[in-house]
């Protein structure tokens, strides 16, 4: 009885050493990270809770996020061993810290502590005026734009230019014999006028059209108000 105690008594203690030899290797071979924890406080050491902290694997750029809690605490947990890295802490109102060039070291704790202070509040006012006198290189008499809704809005029959250009003051319209309309500017004949299309002279040459146009004889537009997308009104376009 006593030879079959102590056969058990010794398997036992076999057991129980071989268990302390074989744990820490088992220990070891789990543990591949390491971790990152610290405070944050404002300058008088009081926590400050919900600052972001954002570590950043400058090599690889992998970057790891944390909140601070209500203690001020934060932990960011299987960070990868190794660095360097740069550990920022932002918080709207305080003016935001970093610090670089950090390592960590398997299976240990990288702690990092910051005091953030108060960001400076300043006000800028910018105060931009614009002139156009009336001796400018970029103007060139009176002018008037017909924009795209006007031309669309304004009712019209004939959906000539002429149903448009009566709306500048300077630009007087009148039917001619053939049933045609012309188009008069500051007083002048309708032989002055000068039509262009995207900057192509589109004028009558022979001066055989009463309404100064091109196809005014045959009473047919220069070109179909449908492909306009707007008319300048402009007397006298002439720079200084």
């Amino acid at each position: 009885m006593k030879s079959c105690t102590r056969a058990l008594l010794y398997a036992g203690l076999v057991a129980i050493l071989l268990l302390l030899v074989w744990t820490p290797s088992a220990f070891a071979q789990g543990t591949t990270t390491s971790s990152v924890v610290g405070t944050v406080t404002d300058p008088d050491g009081v926590a400050l809770p919900g600052v972001t902290v954002s570590i950043v694997h400058e090599p690889t750029g992998t970057r790891y996020t944390a909140y601070t809690r209500a203690d001020g605490r934060f932990s960011v947990f299987n960070v990868r061993v190794g660095g360097p890295y740069a550990v920022t802490a932002e918080l709207q109102g305080f003016s935001p810290l970093t610090r670089s060039g950090l390592t960590t070291s398997l299976g240990e704790e990288l702690s990092i502590n910051f005091a953030m202070q108060l960001q400076a509040v300043a006000e800028t006012l910018t105060v931009t005026a614009t002139s156009n006198p009336i001796i400018n290189p970029a103007r060139t008499g009176a002018s008037s734009l017909v924009s795209e809704i006007a031309i669309e809005m304004t009712p019209t029959l004939s959906r000539e230019i002429a149903d448009y250009a009566r709306l500048d003051p300077y630009f007087s319209t009148a039917s001619t014999n053939s049933g045609s309309t012309s188009i008069t500017v500051a007083g002048r004949n309708n032989r002055y006028n000068n039509i262009q299309i995207d900057g192509s002279v589109k004028n009558d040459l022979f001066g055989l059209a009463a309404q100064g146009t091109p196809g005014g004889q045959t009473e047919t537009n220069p070109i179909s108000m449908d492909a306009v997308q707007e008319i300048n009104l402009v007397v006298s376009p002439y720079d200084v």
